[in-house]
């Protein structure tokens, strides 16, 4: 562990929370899509997503939107209220499209390392 740690590739240690038993049953997939993209819409929408703790996670990306988030939430109604009130009022939202999670068919935070050489001092062990 400290090997990888000092060779950069621990970057923080962190425990795993069960969602469902600490009351955030409902998790959605939004995805963002700005106004506009010459302005400062993405620096400002980046800002922002960073002050809502109901966003997991948030990434740029290239397609059909501009932005894809996952969401966890208490209920429905707190969901509704994260995405309807809280994303839309962020200056230059054009649209918000949302995927409620009926059932998690698979989720890792194990990266896959099989790509890594042994000479790399990286055991393909995991």
């Amino acid at each position: 562990m400290q090997r990888l740690k000092e060779a950069g590739l621990i970057a923080r240690y962190v425990a795993l929370l069960n969602p469902q038993a600490l009351g955030l049953g409902v998790r959605a997939v939004s995805y963002v899509t700005l106004i506009r993209h010459g302005g400062d819409e993405g620096q400002i929408f980046e800002q922002e997503i960073k002050n809502i703790p109901e966003v997991l996670d948030c990434y740029a990306v290239a397609g059909e939107s501009d932005y894809v988030l996952q969401i966890v939430a208490t209920d429905l109604q707190a969901l509704s209220e994260t995405v309807l009130r809280r994303l839309t009022r962020i200056v230059g939202v054009g649209s918000i499209r949302s995927n409620v999670v009926l059932s998690c068919v698979k989720a890792s935070t194990q990266l896959p390392l099989t790509h890594l050489s042994i000479e790399a001092g990286v055991s393909r062990k995991t």
